[in-house]
């Protein structure tokens, strides 16, 4: 109405702007009651002891629900892994190139990223069960750079190797 208009801007001119703000608010809440009454009462409030009751019951929930996300996040991992490996075994001779090439440059970050290969390529032989394989393509490239300690020690390590060539 008009005059509750007026008396909310006295009440905002004087100061009193919460005062105001609750009377309109007020007002207005009134208004749409009129428009649409509730049909259904408010759901009664939960105590603290109830809360803590299902606290629980929420909590093995959402473990739950990590856990099936984690199992789906691996196994997608795992055949995404699997396909790779599948067809680094397709295009091996390449991959032996590619290391070939990558130790020729012969520094410490080179070494790494062809020992990478060597493990993935290792994978992959393992998974299609062809280790001899592997180990003969292995033999072949340390006759060009079995005499490179770094990598031979790299390669020990990862125990791809029994023993040292050197």
């Amino acid at each position: 109405t008009p005059d509750a208009m007026r008396e909310s801007l006295r009440s905002l001119i004087n100061g009193n702007g919460q005062v105001a703000a609750r009377s309109l608010r007020k007002g207005f809440l009134a208004w749409l009651r009129k428009r649409s009454p509730v049909a259904a009462e408010l759901p009664a409030r939960r105590t603290v002891a109830q809360i803590d009751a299902r606290r629980g019951d929420a909590r093995n929930a959402r473990l739950q629900r990590e856990q099936r996300a984690q199992a789906a996040a691996l196994a997608s991992r795992q055949r995404a892994r699997a396909a790779f490996l599948e067809k680094l075994v397709a295009t091996a001779d390449a991959a032996w190139a590619d290391i070939d090439v990558t130790q020729q440059r012969g520094t410490g970050g080179a070494y790494d990223q062809a020992l990478r290969s060597v493990q993935d390529l290792s994978d992959a032989y393992a998974a299609a069960n062809s280790e001899d394989k592997f180990r003969e393509a292995l033999a072949h490239l340390m006759a060009g750079h079995g005499a490179r300690k770094a990598w031979v020690d790299r390669l020990t390590k990862a125990q791809l190797l029994m023993a040292p060539l050197i």
